[in-house]
């Protein structure tokens, strides 16, 4: 390993602390993170795995960043007020009132909401694939699929363009 001089350390201090600066603003997105601070993907992967303090300086950004689109996700399912400002003009003079529209809480936000923090109450989409009535789709008996059985000979390679495949039918005598 090579020694690092007190200017070199502190250098790469300073670019760690621009890199965090930038994956903040960038909700944790190391790509445009890395492109805002001028580094390479590889030197954020080395410094995360080599320094414990920025690893978890970075997850921490990630959790805020997690919390960010959370908040985001309850003011969809609230429904958002944005202000609405009026502007008139009366004599001449530029008038401005202050106003607020209210959207109508977001259904695809609530759905998805429930489906991932709802599930123990129920509010969870999956497929069940059952045969009629209920009735699992894999036979009791595996080896008795029909009344017909399928009859499969294992072989040689070198004779297995002598042997195909043939049915044996329970039916006849």
């Amino acid at each position: 390993m090579r020694k690092s001089s007190k200017s070199t350390i502190k250098k790469r201090e300073t670019r760690k602390a621009r890199f965090l600066r930038c994956y903040k603003n960038a909700l944790a997105v190391i790509s445009t993170a890395c492109l805002k601070a001028r580094i390479d993907r590889g030197t954020y992967y080395s410094w995360r795995e080599d320094d414990e303090l920025f690893r978890k300086k970075c997850e921490e950004i990630e959790e805020g960043s997690v919390d960010f689109a959370e908040s985001k996700l309850y003011e969809l399912i609230n429904g958002v007020k944005l202000p609405d400002d009026k502007f008139f003009q009366y004599q001449g003079e530029v008038i401005t009132q202050k106003a607020f529209k209210q959207l109508a809480p977001d259904t695809t936000a609530i759905i998805f909401y429930l489906k991932t923090k709802g599930k123990h109450r129920g509010y969870i989409e999956r497929q069940e694939f059952t045969g009629k009535d209920g009735e699992p789709l894999v036979p009791h008996d595996p080896l008795k699929v029909s009344e017909n059985k399928l009859i499969i000979s294992v072989v040689n390679a070198s004779d297995a363009d002598t042997i195909s495949p043939s049915t044996e039918s329970t039916d006849q005598p």
